[in-house]
């Protein structure tokens, strides 16, 4: 009898099989035992890694994570670069220093390893350079191009703060207050009683300035990467970013999103100077004519009388003067003889009168030369476009035995916005085509990264001497250059 029952329920659990197609066998819900054995054979077992953001700056940590199956396996952590990035046992990446870093989990089952990898960019911040106080500024969402802005004409306590579409208005205008203990107060330009930007429950809005905490902000310049030049607004007392949210409202944010990065531009134009040569002289047995008198006139013209810049311009001039007007310029042009961390000037029969070269290492005994080691931290604060046309301005002179940079990082070093500079030998012909090109494009509108991008276009193919190749020809579409800072800005917001 017991064994007749036996059978009867052996015959149905075979029909309940064939009826329904099998038994489906979940390893990961039932402890990891399958119709296989106690153990997933090795094309089973899935492992995947996984960080919250692939962008993150030198303050921050993150959380990784993984998924397993089977998950009863042991997962350890490791960085590419644990000089740009470490991790630890439990996941956890701690950003150094800017660079680019793999992060790889390695997931051990069964006595067999399963990897998977996530890249990440870190950035470096440094505090409020490039930044100068008691300054009216549009500050442009880079993400959006629109400006922070107060949503209308209410001076009232709380008065909603969102970006509008950019025009030069006042309600778009905000003024930078540095604290003596290095934080900011950005005050609205067109509230009447002075109220300041405020975080009051996750939403940005405008407060009276009774010097609270919450008032307070660090403004951080990111040095490198994709965001590069851009700034993070981050609110000191909650520690929360200044960010757009998708109506076009600040809002604020734990950690920076795409809409978390700001363009700060200046309200008020100041000046402008445009240092060239106009040389005719004879090398080698060939003539040569350095023509920059159109180059001179666009410059006046569209900076100067179309933009609303106090503009000059030297024929020829002398490094002291130039370096003066460098540092005081908020549009600062260079086009003539350059080499590695070096710009040369030449008197009117082409012969060297001095320099402004990036470090002391270069000392020449010319009393005109100058050094920027003589510019203080931020100095260059007022420079929102710096561009040095000249041979070989944007490399290295590490790369010729010396350990100085190029004039491009190292003017952005002292807090200026945007610096462009050429990785080649140019001939001059092609410098002031650029130039005029640039000017032309800023006049109709562009912001800088469109004006360098079509500048580019407009120039075409070029024939230029690279001399590091043996003094070798090379076919470049394009100007050959290398740039530094915030790209999005508009030299005219209007």
């Amino acid at each position: 009898m017991k064994k007749k029952f036996l059978r009867s329920c052996f015959a149905l659990l075979l029909s309940m099989v064939l009826l329904f197609g099998g038994v489906r066998w979940d390893a990961a819900a039932i402890g990891d035992v399958s119709p296989f054995g106690s153990v997933l054979p090795p094309s089973m077992v899935t492992f995947t890694v996984s960080a919250p953001r692939a962008v993150m700056s030198n303050e921050e940590t993150m959380q990784m994570s993984y998924s397993a199956t089977p998950s009863n396996g042991s997962i350890a952590w490791s960085s590419s670069n644990t000089s740009v990035a470490t991790v630890s046992s439990s996941g956890v990446v701690t950003a150094v220093t800017g660079g680019n870093a793999t992060i790889t989990g390695r997931y051990t089952y069964n006595g067999s390893v399963y990897t998977d990898s996530v890249s990440i960019e870190v950035y470096t911040l440094r505090n409020s350079i490039g930044i100068s106080n008691n300054t009216k500024y549009y500050i442009m969402n880079a993400s959006s191009g629109r400006l922070l802005s107060l949503e209308n004409d209410s001076d009232s306590r709380h008065a909603n703060v969102y970006t509008r579409a950019r025009s030069a208005t006042t309600l778009s205008q905000w003024r930078t207050r540095k604290l003596s203990d290095g934080y900011y107060n950005i005050q609205s330009v067109r509230s009447p009683t002075g109220k300041c930007l405020d975080v009051t429950n996750n939403n940005v809005d405008i407060y009276d300035d009774n010097g609270y905490g919450y008032l307070r902000f660090t403004l951080r310049r990111v040095e490198n990467g994709r965001y590069e030049g851009l700034y993070l607004i981050r609110h000191t007392n909650s520690g929360l970013y200044v960010t757009q949210d998708s109506n076009d409202n600040a809002y604020v944010t734990a950690t920076p999103t795409e809409a978390s990065y700001w363009s700060f531009m200046k309200v008020n134009k100041g000046d402008a100077s445009h240092y060239c040569f106009d040389i005719e002289y004879t090398e080698n047995g060939e003539d040569h004519n350095f023509d920059v008198s159109l180059n001179i006139d666009d410059f006046l013209a569209v900076i100067g009388q179309e933009l609303g810049y106090e503009t000059s311009h030297e024929l020829n001039g002398e490094p002291p003067e130039a370096f003066e007007d460098l540092k005081s310029s908020e549009i600062f042009i260079y086009s003539g003889h350059c080499a590695p961390g070096e710009l040369y000037f030449c008197d009117d029969n082409n012969q060297w009168i001095g320099s402004i070269v990036v470090d002391d290492l270069f000392y020449d005994d010319n009393p005109n030369t100058q050094y920027f080691d003589d510019i203080s931290y931020n100095q260059l604060s007022n420079a929102r476009c710096i561009i040095y046309m000249g041979c070989n301005s944007g490399v290295d002179k590490s790369e010729y035995g010396s350990a100085a940079y190029n004039l491009v990082d190292t003017t952005f070093e002292k807090g200026a916005h945007f610096v462009l500079g050429t990785t080649k030998s140019i001939n001059m012909n092609d410098m002031n085509r650029w130039i005029e090109y640039f000017i032309g494009y800023i006049f109709e509108g562009y912001n800088i990264d469109q004006a360098v991008e079509e500048a580019g276009n407009d120039l075409g193919t070029i024939v230029l001497k690279d001399k590091k190749a043996n003094g070798q020809y090379e076919t470049y579409i394009g100007l050959p250059e290398y740039s530094v800072g915030d790209r999005y800005q508009y030299l005219n917001i209007e």
